[in-house]
């Protein structure tokens, strides 16, 4: 019961910090389209290596395989997503 009540806490964590991304556009990451709503890959950045988690409500474009934050562009940061890859999401 209480791994259940952990498991919904993170899930509702994940959301508001996924919905509440700051819509600056004048960072690089922004620029790119990383955190763009999709459907399919190519409606990603590809040039720049991005993939659509369709596991995202509304889809989500992401600069994958990131080692650090380093490699991301300014405005994201490199995490490890739950299909086993990283990718730079947008710094919300």
């Amino acid at each position: 019961m209480k791994t259940n009540i952990l498991i919904i806490q993170i899930f509702l964590s994940l959301i508001f910090v996924f919905s509440s991304c700051d819509d600056d556009n004048d960072n690089e990451a922004n620029k790119l389209g990383v955190g763009a709503q999709c459907t399919t890959n190519e409606e990603c950045d590809l040039e720049n290596d991005q993939s659509c988690l369709l596991d995202f409500k509304g889809g989500y474009c992401g600069v994958m395989d990131c080692i650090a934050d380093e490699e991301c562009p300014e405005g994201s940061r490199c995490v490890a997503h739950d299909d086993g890859n990283n990718y730079c999401f947008l710094i919300c």
